[in-house]
């Protein structure tokens, strides 16, 4: 990013001199594509999203599981007499099942259900993917601090030398070089700070199941550039196609279906079977049919699942206003942190000749006291349109999840 620095005229041009110094940092156009590129290489390789899958699949095998007949039952009874010659032998082997509108109903319900999951599954990846981006966002804003508190070291580095000579000729006092090397070690502690959080940063990375780092920071952009912000309609229509709301949708569906599954649970139910009974020397063979009557009982079941699909689509309505108002916040949030670092890119849009600060500081224009507070000053600008452009790009990627 270039720096563009306005007219000004007396003691602020020297600030501004300063601040050209500070802000001698090169910020490179880099397409915001390569970020999402290594955030797609790293959960397609993330555990946590393997495991999501897995897990997915096997609620979905237990969910089929359910709609299986029962297994077949055998019986087998045999009877010593007293008085009488030879035993009683009796085999029987027999099946339950429901009635048939129950399976297709059931049946729908499941498929629904595997839908449901399946949605879920992808809100889990959206998430993960920005939990991702996020922390790609934070190493890279604490790398460019770092770098940017390095080029403040180094010059003051340089100023410490120049002031050494200056001291040794008599040109300045004893304070004037004491309070240098007192800045020097409070800059230097600012970078072992900044350099401990990025390297903390770096470290969390490994929840994401990368044991490689520095791979990923040699592929990471070394600048922040903030996403596309796209229009109120645009992220309504995108908002369609959230897999929580279309999950909540699917839940009504899958309601229904229960509230039908119910209503055919109150039908009779049968077990039809097999028997061969041997008795006193005589075989005999034949088949056995039992009836359930559930409709003779009250169906709380049916009632349970009416009420469950009322609660459901209600909660979606409840979700989808939730959705829509979050929304809104985030787009009033992005447009006012927009404005804030298009501001600060009109105070840095171009660079000048770094080397008139070292002349106006030479050349007795200022003192060494007020190049530290100036030093300071700009500094602490420039931090905060770092702190800007990140803010920035963490509400515009939040914004983006679905894109």
């Amino acid at each position: 990013m270039n720096l563009h620095i306005g007219n000004f005229g007396g003691s602020a041009k020297i600030k501004a001199l300063i601040l050209m110094l500070i802000l001698g940092l090169s910020t490179p156009t880099l397409m915001a594509e390569d970020l999402e590129q290594l955030v797609e290489s790293i959960a397609q390789a993330d555990p946590y999203l393997q495991s999501a899958q897995a897990k997915a699949a096997a609620e979905v095998s237990s969910l089929r599981a359910e709609n299986q007949l029962e297994a077949p039952e055998v019986e087998v009874e045999h009877l010593w007499g007293t008085n009488v010659d030879g035993n009683k032998l009796t085999l029987s082997v027999s099946q339950s099942f429901d009635w048939p509108g129950v399976y297709a109903s059931r049946r729908k319900e499941i498929s629904a259900q595997s839908q449901i999951l399946s949605l879920m599954n992808q809100s889990q990846v959206i998430d993960r993917r920005l939990q991702i981006k996020l922390q790609l966002l934070e190493i890279m804003y604490l790398r460019q601090d770092c770098e940017l508190l390095k080029k403040v070291n180094a010059r003051i580095d340089s100023l410490y030398d120049f002031c050494q000579m200056a001291y040794r000729s008599g040109e300045i006092s004893i304070l004037s070089v004491n309070r240098l090397k007192i800045e020097r070690l409070q800059l230097r502690g600012q970078l072992t700070t900044a350099a401990t959080s990025l390297d903390q940063a770096v470290a969390a990375l490994g929840q994401f199941g990368i044991t490689d780092t520095q791979s990923v920071m040699a592929k990471l952009p070394k600048a922040i550039v903030p996403e596309m912000v796209y229009t109120k309609e645009q992220y309504l229509q995108k908002l369609d196609n959230d897999p929580v709301l279309q999950a909540q949708q699917m839940e009504i569906q899958a309601a229904q279906y229960q509230t039908q599954t119910a209503s055919r649970m109150a039908l009779p139910g049968f077990t039809a079977g097999y028997v061969f009974n041997r008795e006193l020397g005589e075989e005999f063979t034949g088949l056995s049919v039992s009836v359930t009557l559930p409709f003779l009982k009250k169906n709380h079941r049916k009632a349970q699942a009416k009420s469950n699909a009322i609660a459901v689509g209600l909660d979606y309505q409840l979700q989808k206003a939730g959705a829509e108002a979050e929304l809104m916040g985030q787009l009033s949030e992005v447009k006012r942190l927009v404005e804030l670092d298009s501001q600060y890119a009109e105070v840095f849009e171009t660079t000048d000749n770094l080397a008139l600060l070292d002349m106006a500081l030479k050349g007795g224009e200022i003192t060494i006291t007020d190049y530290l507070t100036e030093v300071n000053f700009f500094y602490e600008a420039w931090r905060e349109a770092l702190s800007a452009r990140y803010s920035c790009a963490t509400a515009i990627a939040r914004l983006n999840r679905l894109f």
